[in-house]
């Protein structure tokens, strides 16, 4: 998995939540790691 993620990143596309991660995640686990994305790249823009 790590793999394909390295892999889809590096083409601008990144995977996010239960179904992007392949982990069953709560709500508050999708929400939190979706606000470090968002971060992660809002700060590779700037």
């Amino acid at each position: 998995m790590d793999l394909i993620k390295a892999y889809f990143e590096k083409q601008g596309v990144f995977l996010n939540g239960r179904f992007g991660s392949f982990e069953y995640l709560n709500m508050d686990a999708v929400i939190q790691r979706s606000k470090e994305l968002s971060e992660r790249i809002e700060k590779d823009l700037l």
